[in-house]
């Protein structure tokens, strides 16, 4: 009787077993929370890699909000940062790109991304911080940049990029850190480029930008750097300059500039 009672209590326990852990099966692949159109864009994008480090070969299963270099919103699933910095990755950046329609930070600084910067990039909507920087970029920045009014940080700083500087950026009223440094725009500042108010950071050197500085630049109240060293710029320095009272560094030199204006605020210019 005692041996009869053991095996009926021993196939409960094993049925009890079996059931859980076919339970917690379920339970683990109900779970995704990966959006899988925009896991296929990542996969995607991988593809056209021809240089990559090891952690992006781990970019396996289904669950793609644990990858290295993702983050995703934990409501909505949807991919909120993608951080490929310093990989080494020598890429295009595809069209695809655009269908991450929730992201929020985008750095793929430090790499060999080059060719255009993809027209479809404008519609990353949420965006609030883009860096480009330390890439092999060229030709005009797309002007689909000019209509994601949420972004704060642009840095396409130390590329290829060439044309003028668009009139266009002054829609971008929210930025607050622009680097443009490095590369080979030309032509003047455009005037418009007072518009952005909340600006507290703008570099704009070693590029080959030419004429006088645009004494709207002066009424950018919020910049504490300014760097417009080592172009082509000339005429006299803005006495509106002056004017900017947060201002802790100034970078003028290497330009053609004629006067330094009377009152300059920040304690560590350099003209």
């Amino acid at each position: 009787m005692e041996t009869t009672n053991f095996i009926v209590n021993l196939t409960i326990l094993f049925l009890f077993f079996q059931t859980y852990g076919a339970s917690s099966n379920n339970t683990a692949s109900s779970n995704v929370t990966c959006i899988q159109r925009e896991r296929q864009t990542l996969l995607l994008f991988r593809q056209g890699f021809t240089n990559q480090s090891n952690w992006l070969s781990r970019w396996i299963g289904l669950e793609c909000c644990v990858w290295q270099g993702v983050v995703c919103d934990n409501r909505t699933g949807h991919i909120v940062e993608l951080d490929l910095s310093s990989n080494g990755i020598n890429s295009t950046i595809p069209a695809c790109l655009s269908n991450l329609t929730g992201l929020v930070h985008l750095n793929l600084e430090n790499n060999s991304f080059h060719g255009r910067i993809p027209d479809s990039i404008g519609k990353l909507s949420s965006l609030s911080n883009m860096d480009l920087s330390w890439n092999q970029l060229l030709g005009r920045i797309p002007a689909s940049i000019g209509g994601i009014s949420s972004l704060t940080e642009l840095d396409l700083s130390s590329n290829q990029l060439s044309s003028t500087i668009p009139v266009w950026l002054s829609n971008l009223t929210g930025l607050v850190h622009l680097n443009l440094g490095n590369n080979s725009f030309h032509g003047g500042i455009p005037d418009s480029i007072g518009n952005l108010s909340s600006l507290s950071y703008m570099d704009l050197s070693i590029n080959q930008l030419s004429g006088p500085i645009p004494p709207s630049v002066g009424g950018l109240s919020a910049l504490t750097w300014l760097d417009l060293s080592d172009n082509q710029l000339s005429g006299n320095i803005p006495t509106s300059l002056g004017q900017l009272s947060n201002l802790g560094l100034l970078f003028l030199y290497d330009n053609q500039l004629r006067e330094v204006v009377s009152k300059i605020t920040s304690p560590n210019s350099t003209i």
